[in-house]
């Protein structure tokens, strides 16, 4: 029974790390990091934020329902941000890819904390949320 145990745990594992590196070897993700680091940097266009999600949706399925459920329906830019961050990019890239100011961002992570788990908390605790998701 542990070695059943072990072998789920790392099979697991071996599926968060896989999850993991076709998101961060992903084409959208590394076209946003050019994007962000480009001098000066650009925006994600609304097709780029098209293909991200199209990416969650076919990496982790569920995502969207996770954040989105029918009592907390949360904003498109509120969503970007999850997928952002889910992406594992930076508030201040996040920033930059969306054009909207680092105090913002804070503000509004706490909030869609506050909305899609009805808990109070901050920017760190959305960041731990979104990352969670699987």
């Amino acid at each position: 029974m542990q070695q059943r145990k072990e072998a789920h745990k790392t099979n697991s594992h071996r599926k968060l790390i896989a999850i993991e590196n076709s998101i961060r070897e992903s084409a959208i993700v590394q076209h946003l990091n050019e994007l962000a680091s480009s001098n000066p940097s650009q925006l994600a266009s609304k097709e780029d934020m098209k293909e991200l999600r199209e990416l969650m949706n076919e990496v982790i399925p569920h995502f969207y329902l996770t954040i989105n459920k029918p009592d907390n329906m949360i904003r498109m830019q509120e969503y970007d941000v999850c997928l952002l961050t889910r992406a594992h990019f930076t508030p201040v890239i996040i920033c930059k890819l969306l054009g909207i100011s680092l105090g913002y961002i804070s503000n509004l992570r706490k909030r869609i904390y506050c909305k899609i788990s009805k808990k109070q908390g901050g920017a760190k605790d959305f960041d731990a949320f979104i990352l969670s998701i699987y």
